[in-house]
């Protein structure tokens, strides 16, 4: 009998093993070894002296061949079986990674990359690995990826868009076409297949900004952030953020961006006090007279 666990946390001394839960443009990952006819998720043992990030990087490079991922812990699991070191429970760290681009070949054991939406239907370890997916969905629930414009991800972002116009949330907020969203990367934060949020941006170099950067820096200008009203205030809008961030950090030295939200207050919280942004200008009104007097 095999016994799966899931832990918060461990000494760090007892992760033997990394596990990377893969996802590339919305679909699942797996790796088919050259001596199986089984799939499985993409993962290793530890190296000595190695941090368990580090492994957790290299076996995903190593079996899959990506090459531009983000990637982040979810927890620590353990593994008890009467044939696996004589019973002992043995402890690894379970990750989750998004890939942006891929290898054309591998250099290990394994023959392919299977990239599929649906989970496998024969796995090398049937009586863990699909309790490690389970508790990648359900610990993260809300998942967040990067995306490519297919034309079913511009329908989303555009309807989506006309909601936020519906709201009337902001000033002069009109709903997306497709040449307003051509050309940013996108990301997009998803439940249970329905998209809940998004963000996406664009890359440019820093022009007359000098009290805050030097010119020609490099930086990412989010053009819109957006978490539908039912799910506002859990987190989303900062996991976007933040998964951004985190993206575009080796390409961009700052992340910008500009508000017109009529609830100002609110956003203000958010970005300065939750994301730790700075604060660098702002533009008022006040009405002073009527129209006409």
């Amino acid at each position: 009998m095999t016994k799966v666990q899931f832990y918060d946390r461990a000494d760090d001394r007892k992760l033997k093993f990394a596990v990377i839960v893969t996802k590339t443009n919305g679909h699942w990952v797996f790796c088919k070894h050259k001596d199986r006819n089984t799939l499985e998720v993409p993962g290793g043992h530890r190296e000595p002296g190695e941090d368990i990030l580090a492994t957790a990087k290299r076996e995903l490079y190593e079996e899959t061949g990506a090459v531009d991922f983000s990637i982040e812990p979810v927890c620590v699991y353990s593994v008890t079986a009467s044939g696996n070191f004589d019973g002992q429970e043995t402890f690894g760290m379970l990750f989750y990674a998004d890939v942006k681009a891929f290898e054309k070949e591998l250099h290990s054991e394994i023959e392919r990359i299977v990239i599929q939406d649906d989970l496998p239907n024969a796995w090398t370890y049937p009586e863990i690995q699909p309790l490690l997916m389970q508790e990648v969905q359900k610990r993260r629930s809300v998942f967040i990826e990067e995306v490519s414009l297919t034309d079913d991800v511009l329908a989303e972002l555009i309807s989506l868009s006309k909601d936020w116009e519906a709201e009337n949330s902001c000033y002069g907020y009109r709903a997306n076409q497709r040449d307003d969203i051509e050309g940013n990367r996108i990301f997009l934060a998803r439940d249970h297949g329905q998209t809940v949020g998004y963000l996406f941006g664009k890359y440019f170099e820093s022009e007359n900004m000098k009290s805050i950067m030097s010119e020609g820096s490099s930086c990412f200008e989010v053009e819109e952030v957006y978490v539908i009203p039912s799910r506002r205030s859990a987190g989303i809008g900062k996991a976007l953020f933040e998964f951004a961030a985190d993206t575009v950090r080796e390409e961009a030295e700052y992340i910008t961006l500009s508000t017109a939200t009529k609830n100002w207050k609110a956003i203000f919280h958010f970005y300065l006090d939750e994301l730790d942004m700075t604060f660098w200008n702002a533009r008022l009104f006040k009405r002073i007279r009527k129209g006409g007097e």
